[in-house]
This record gives C-alpha cells, sequence and structure tokens, in this order.
C-alpha cells in the first residue's frame, strides 16, 4: 500500500467516524431537550436552587468581610474564614525607570514579541534561531473535501467504491 493509499484510506475512515460522532450528538441533543421537556419543572427547580445558592454565598462573603473589618477575628464560624492576602499596585511605567537604575534582575523578557522580532528577523544579531516546524491540518468539512477530490481527478472503479460512489446513474464505467 502506498503511502497516499494509506492517507486516503485514513481520510475516508475519519469522515466515516465523523458522521457516525455527529448522528449520535444528534441522537443525545434530541434524547436531552426530551428530558429537559419532560423535567421542565425539576430544571426549573434545579435552576431557581442554583441562583438562590449562589445569591446567600454572595451574602455570606460579605457580611464575613465586614465582621473581618470590624472585629478583626478571620475565623468566625466554623462554615467560613478569612485569607487576607497583599496586593502590589504600582504606575507600569514608573516602576519600570525605577527598576532600570536600581534593581534590573526585576525586568524580565517578554518572550512573545522577542519570538516574533527573531521569526520576522526585524532586528538585527539576535540571539536564536528560526526553524521550520510543520502542523497538519483536517478539513472540518471532509466530505466536502472528498467530493472536491473526486470531481478534480480521475477515478478508478475500486476508488469510486471505496468512497461510497454509484456510478450507475448515466455515466459508464471504464
Amino acid at each position: 500500500m502506498t503511502e497516499l493509499n494509506k492517507l486516503n484510506d485514513l481520510v475516508i475512515e475519519l469522515a466515516e467516524a465523523r458522521r457516525s460522532a455527529t448522528e449520535s450528538q444528534q441522537k443525545y441533543d434530541e434524547a436531552f431537550a426530551d428530558w429537559e421537556s419532560a423535567n421542565e419543572q425539576l430544571v426549573l427547580r434545579r435552576d431557581g436552587d442554583k441562583a438562590y445558592a449562589s445569591a446567600l454565598e454572595d451574602e455570606l462573603r460579605a457580611a464575613t468581610a465586614e465582621y473581618y473589618k470590624a472585629t478583626g477575628e478571620k475565623k468566625p464560624h466554623p462554615a467560613v474564614g478569612i485569607r487576607v492576602g497583599k496586593r502590589a499596585i504600582y504606575d507600569p511605567d514608573e516602576a519600570r525607570r525605577w527598576a532600570i537604575e536600581h534593581a534590573d534582575g526585576l525586568l524580565t523578557l517578554d518572550d512573545k514579541r522577542y519570538k516574533k522580532a527573531l521569526r520576522d528577523g526585524t532586528l538585527a544579531d539576535m540571539p536564536g534561531e528560526v526553524q521550520e516546524y510543520v502542523t497538519v491540518t483536517i478539513s472540518r468539512d471532509i466530505d466536502k473535501s472528498i467530493s472536491r477530490h473526486l470531481a478534480a481527478s480521475a477515478m478508478t472503479d475500486m476508488e469510486r467504491l471505496a468512497y461510497g460512489i454509484d456510478n450507475s446513474e448515466g455515466e459508464e464505467s471504464e
């Protein structure tokens, strides 16, 4: 079997697998929609219960935070607790200028921009190299791609059979 035949067989197999997965998903979606319709009250109750629980969590968090602010107590109840963190707030431009003068170890390389400049070759004498790599793409609509392939190429009867094309309507096989 040639490599091209192997690729062809894999494309056909993938097309069949995708069709099967699509059909299964459609059946699942229909069954789920039927279930949701038959259990509408249960679905509404679940959604309402989740929304109510979420609102109560927000209210409990706010009340606990207020209690902490008033008392400083971090464990006011066995079910809730307070964690205190620290957040740095600064002007990035001012911090950059300071770091250049005082602590250049705090400056980091913008990896994404460096890689782009290296790939584009926009800056001279950059350390590093550019390597090519291969990414395989597969058509989302593989059946359409197969149809285009069939229309664009002369096919043997065996290939037509492999693709499931019926040659009996009009066209004679060679």
